[in-house]
């Protein structure tokens, strides 16, 4: 999956706006920096759905839409075998 960084922070009413998630940590705030991983791409890479946290191997702290002006995309690392 790709990795994002986030350009900008994103204060705690905003996180709670966006949030997606129905059961979400409160007082949760991202900084710019924070790295997140892309679930999907929409409008043709205008947006993407991105994941932040997490508190589990199935569970995130923040999951939602994103503007490309607010990510920047993080070239993949390679792994050695």
């Amino acid at each position: 999956m790709e990795k994002v960084r986030l350009t900008r922070p994103i204060d705690v009413s905003e996180c709670a706006r966006r949030n997606a998630l129905t059961n979400n940590p409160a007082e949760l705030s991202l900084s710019a920096g924070t790295v997140g991983t892309v679930l999907d791409t929409l409008s043709d890479g205008e947006a993407y759905l991105v994941e932040f946290g997490s508190r589990g191997s199935d569970q995130c702290e923040w999951l939602g839409v994103l503007y490309a002006s607010e990510l920047q995309l993080l070239p993949e690392l390679a792994t050695a075998a």
